[in-house]
């Protein structure tokens, strides 16, 4: 309950600090250059398709405003279409201004094209900021989402939060639990009552004391979102 007052209120906070046009932000990083096809002028009888303009405006985008190869803008245009570069550009504004490189920008986009269109105060910053909230480092929030970028898409209320109270729980130490949030992200886009609360519930129902409990669900995290009958039977845990 503590962490999510906490949260809330840091949102009221810091949404404020956001709320304001994000435009001019690629003029100011020659990494970031955009090359809007809106401004060529195309001849009216040479205009394209409609689906067809936005693929080749995506293309150009993700190549000279996020830096993507070409090979690889290619195969990110096929998962997102926009011609227009106000949502995008906000986003990468939203990126820079919390620390990103221009390096580990490109390496989210490349892995989740589709975060370009992301509402920034109910999908992006929200993760940042229940990030900080628990205690996370800013370079540590940065690490986590870019090596996990779909952290970004799942739900605040029914995924991150109850995983993280789950695991404090259970782990009993908050350390144990940001190790697991900057080394094992994956566990955050699970629902811990159908994959890890079952196999905790297993443990206790052995007779492993909450010490026993805690040291192998942090040193065997990876196995901790199986199915208890596959725990059962691994071979990883014959010694």
């Amino acid at each position: 309950m503590s962490v999510m007052f906490g949260f809330l209120c840091s949102r009221q906070l810091l949404a404020l600090k956001h709320r304001r046009t994000h435009l001019g932000f690629l003029q100011q990083n020659g990494f970031f250059i955009v090359k809007s096809f809106t401004s060529v002028g195309l001849p009216e009888s040479n205009q394209k398709p409609d689906e067809e303009k936005k693929h080749s405006f995506a293309m150009s985008y993700l190549i000279n405003s996020c830096g993507l190869p070409a090979k690889s803008a290619i195969l990110a245009s096929q998962r997102v279409l926009f011609q227009s570069p106000e949502r995008p550009d906000s986003v990468l504004n939203l990126f820079k201004e919390n620390g990103f490189s221009n390096d580990q920008i490109s390496h989210i986009v490349r892995k989740h094209p589709p975060i370009l269109l992301s509402d920034l105060e109910k999908t992006l910053l929200p993760k940042i900021e229940l990030l900080r909230s628990i205690g996370v480092s800013s370079s540590d929030v940065i690490t986590i989402l870019t090596s996990n970028p779909f952290l970004f898409k799942s739900s605040i209320k029914k995924y991150l939060i109850p995983c993280y109270d789950f695991l404090k729980s259970v782990l009993l130490v908050d350390e144990k639990v940001l190790k697991i949030f900057k080394r094992s992200s994956r566990f955050f886009l699970s629902n811990v009552t159908n994959t890890i609360a079952p196999n905790i519930a297993l443990l206790r129902q052995l007779g492993a004391p909450p010490s026993t409990i805690s040291f192998l669900a942090f040193s065997l995290r990876r196995y901790v979102g199986w199915k208890t009958c596959n725990i059962l039977t691994s071979n990883s845990f014959v010694s």
